[in-house]
């Protein structure tokens, strides 16, 4: 079937760092859209090793809103991110697959 993709944009790209820009997929590439609300995946700022309180409620909340978009597959173009929702994902059990952008035009990419 076609696969149901949330995208997250990462938190340099929302808050403005010049040469940074947002992640565009449209439905041209045969994918369905989820909507999920932005936020931080919890590694920002270096909250982890800063507060861990806020690195759990960030995380936390991250994985929720994950969840609630429906996705089968997360993409962002942010390394750190990626490491960061594939380690909330696989601790929670969750079955969904999260990827860079270009591994949507792959050869695998069918799912």
């Amino acid at each position: 079937g076609q696969r149901v993709v949330a995208v997250h944009e990462p938190c340099h790209s929302r808050y403005g760092l010049e040469g940074s820009g947002g992640i565009e997929i449209t439905s041209v590439m045969g994918l369905e859209i989820a909507h999920m609300e932005q936020g931080c995946c919890g590694l920002g700022a270096g909250s982890f090793i800063a507060s861990p309180e806020l690195y759990r409620e960030l995380s936390d909340r991250a994985l929720e809103r994950l969840v609630e978009s429906g996705a089968d597959t997360l993409v962002t173009t942010c390394a750190g991110c990626l490491l960061q929702w594939r380690s909330l994902v696989g601790r929670a059990g969750i079955e969904l697959d999260v990827v860079h952008p270009l591994q949507l035009l792959g050869p695998d990419s069918s799912g």
